[in-house]
């Protein structure tokens, strides 16, 4: 049995071109001197560059809302006893707060705060 012969011609595969272009820039042309039908593909990639690390380590953490009582510990530590741990208030607003006062506060961890108090270290970004 004879048949057609088959044609060994490879098919053309695309060519990737992987320049990075502005914005505004996609290129979809060959080059002059190409006499083959390869498609080029011209890719776009982003310039804004890798995320920026947070301005302060308080900027990944979300506020909580404490609910306890004001304590002190040592000289110059002002803690909050809740129902689920001990708190360490740091910033402006704690020198506002009465020991043995009952407060809800808004507050953020802040790891990097200086503090004499055994609790976690916390911001407070308002007095309720």
């Amino acid at each position: 049995m004879t048949g057609a012969p088959v044609s060994t011609a490879a098919i053309p595969e695309p060519v990737i071109d992987t320049t990075v272009a502005t914005t505004d820039e996609v290129t979809t042309s060959r080059p002059p001197d190409s006499t083959t039908t390869q498609p080029t593909i011209a890719v776009t990639l982003p310039t804004t560059g890798p995320p920026k690390p947070p301005g302060e380590p308080t900027d990944t953490f979300r506020p909580l809302t404490l609910d306890g009582a004001v304590q002190s510990a040592a000289e110059g530590c002002v803690e909050l006893t809740t129902d689920v741990g001990r708190f360490a208030l740091v910033g402006d607003l704690v020198a506002d707060l009465a020991i043995g006062q009952l407060v809800t506060v808004v507050a953020v961890a802040s790891p990097n705060a200086s503090t004499t108090c055994e609790g976690i270290p916390m911001r407070v970004t308002e007095i309720m």
